[in-house]
């Protein structure tokens, strides 16, 4: 059981950080290029019922504020954060000033770029994936509901 729980946390990890599926419903949504979901990487909007997807080009981010991918300095937060990469190992790190509701990734001790969890979910650095608050351990969660390992409390 514990083999086949790890497999399935590892699964579901990888599949929350690199798939993404759209929430945009774009049916009867005419000429408005309102962006209708958006990460720190790239955005959606719909144009005559079609879902247009703007990758951002390395190094920049997107910015809902004008609706265009722009560098780091220009954007607000969470997006526009530089994070301190050095002596990090690489990995997906929470942003605890935003509550955890980002994250950020290193990389060889340089920050590659920020994320955001899904509305109601916070990022679990044990797992590596967006979670239910319930389910991760404080400083992102309350550790009450289904954690992989016990939360350790400090007092």
């Amino acid at each position: 059981m514990t083999t086949f729980r790890s497999l399935f946390t590892i699964l579901i990890g990888f599949t929350a950080i690199n798939a993404v599926v759209s929430q945009c419903d774009c049916i009867n949504s005419g000429p408005d290029e309102t962006i209708c979901e958006w990460a720190c990487t790239y955005f959606i909007y719909c144009q005559n019922n079609n879902e247009i997807r703007i990758d951002c080009p390395v190094g920049e981010v997107v910015n809902v504020d004008n609706g265009t991918c722009d560098t780091v300095e220009n954007v607000p937060p969470p997006c526009g954060v530089l994070r301190n990469c050095t002596g990090k190992a690489d990995g997906y790190y929470a942003n605890t000033d935003d509550n955890c509701l980002s994250y950020h990734y290193c990389e060889g001790e340089q920050f590659m770029s920020n994320n955001i969890c899904n509305d109601g979910l916070v990022f679990d650095e044990a797992q590596q994936i967006c979670n239910w608050p319930a389910n991760v351990c404080p400083p992102c969660g309350d550790g009450s509901g289904d954690v992989i390992e016990p939360c350790t409390r400090t007092s």
